[in-house]
């Protein structure tokens, strides 16, 4: 904080959310926010990094000794089994976003209609247990096989 004199040294952080078109070149694969901004709402940027890297890390490793055909196809690959669950996130974020855009929006009556209390009884219960999973692992989780893991004589 002694760094900040003045409210002219607080920088306002731009958030976006956008993606490539396409992730890879040959030679060059793009992952995470290089591949695909997300917003900070949830927090999931770096999981979504994660299981860019653990994808990729399944799909390369056996292509890397059959050439930069093999490669690139690899790299193709990742994008199609990664862009569903990206997008799909960045679109749960928008409308996060939209939502705390308007201005005094009413989701809800004060006090809850009684359609309303029955649909809040039903969707609590739900989003306790799947919204924690959802932002912690995402729409389509990755995880590392124990054969996916290279072997020292590899």
């Amino acid at each position: 904080m002694g760094a900040v004199a003045s409210f002219d040294d607080v920088k306002l952080l731009s958030v976006e959310i956008n993606h490539l078109r396409r992730w890879w070149q040959p030679g060059l694969l793009f992952i995470g926010d290089a591949a695909h901004a997300m917003s900070p709402a949830f927090g999931v940027g770096i999981n979504y990094a994660i299981q860019d890297a653990v994808a990729a890390a399944r799909l390369l490793v056996p292509a890397l000794g059959d050439g930069p055909a093999a490669i690139d196809r690899a790299c193709a690959a990742l994008q199609r089994r990664r862009v569903l669950p990206t997008r799909t996130m960045q679109r749960l974020q928008q409308v996060v976003h939209r939502a705390i855009g308007r201005p005094r929006a009413r989701i809800l009556h004060n006090p809850p209609t009684r359609r309303e209390r029955i649909v809040l009884r039903i969707a609590i219960p739900l989003a306790r247990r799947l919204l924690p999973r959802l932002v912690g692992y995402g729409f389509r989780p990755e995880r590392l096989r124990p054969s996916d893991r290279p072997t020292l004589a590899a």
